[in-house]
């Protein structure tokens, strides 16, 4: 798989951050940041907090005065409806006058009229900008935590990083990137080049001590399809040093209690310097 520079997408980022971008290009962006690049994080999470700041101003804000002497003016070019014709018969002098002061206020009943549905459709149009705004910056917002969450995984040095290898020994096929925080109990995986599960098979993640395989959590069809990263918590109590497992099983009503299906990543974490190791998925466990 081709990976993009840094000098590619910088100039792309403030765009991200407004969610701008085609879901292609932020994708890109995303496996970049997943691919460990700190200092494009370091970027984005700064343009990240400036929009954020931005976005938290509640202070009302004037009108552009040439927005409201164009608001004006289409006002004023807007159609008037015509009242009927008025047959005045020439009765007796005060006749005139009292139908001037009649069609003096058809007219004035016109323009208040056309003035008031201009006003209610100028405020519609507010009001949905308003509410798309409010919903843009949600997104933005919700992006912001996620995209926050894996810039502290790359740059803690608390995060172990593991990359996931084919169990078969075959180079070009799947492969995954694990960053482990053993601290924080939890584990961010992205995987690419999974197949398609089937409709009653699930990707699960396994960790897989000296004594003991342990139950991490299942990827979501939708990320394993999209290549999209995954947290999932880890076991209160874990052993060191480890291999992660990602297997592939038959959909079960409950969350499984052992592994049945084949393996097909591997990955260790945490080899001891003493030179023991930890057995591979053919080995049988003590």
């Amino acid at each position: 798989m081709e990976l993009d520079l840094c000098r590619d997408l910088r100039p792309e980022l403030p765009l991200f951050v407004a969610g701008l971008t085609d879901a292609q290009f932020s994708l890109r962006i995303q496996v970049h940041l997943a691919d460990g690049c700190a200092p494009c994080a370091q970027e984005l999470a700064c343009l990240c907090d400036a929009f954020h700041d931005l976005g938290a101003m509640q202070a009302e804000q004037a009108l552009p005065s040439d927005l409201v002497a164009g608001l004006m003016a289409e006002l004023t070019t807007l159609e008037q409806e015509q009242p009927e014709q008025v047959i005045v018969y020439p009765a007796t002098r005060e006749r005139p006058l009292l139908w001037a002061l009649v069609l003096l206020s058809l007219v004035m009943v016109a323009a208040v009229a056309s003035w008031g549905r201009g006003k209610a459709r100028v405020q519609q149009a507010a009001e949905a900008e308003r509410d798309l705004a409010g919903l843009q910056s949600q997104r933005v917002l919700e992006d912001y935590r996620r995209l926050q969450q894996l810039v502290d995984d790359l740059t803690s040095p608390r995060v172990d990083i593991v990359q996931l290898r084919p169990a078969s020994g075959d180079e070009g096929g799947a492969e995954a990137r694990v960053f482990v925080n053993l601290s924080q109990r939890r584990i961010t995986l992205r995987a690419v080049g999974l197949e398609a599960a089937g409709d009653e098979q699930v990707y699960v993640v396994w960790w897989r001590g000296p004594t003991k395989e342990q139950l991490v959590g299942v990827i979501p069809g939708s990320a394993a399809a999209r290549g999209a990263s995954v947290r999932l918590d880890l076991p209160e109590t874990t052993e060191l040093p480890a291999q992660l497992l990602v297997s592939l099983e038959t959909r079960p009503g409950a969350r499984p209690a052992s592994r049945g299906g084949p393996v097909v990543l591997e990955g260790v974490l945490g080899v001891p310097a003493s030179g023991s190791r930890v057995p591979r998925e053919s080995e049988e466990l003590p």
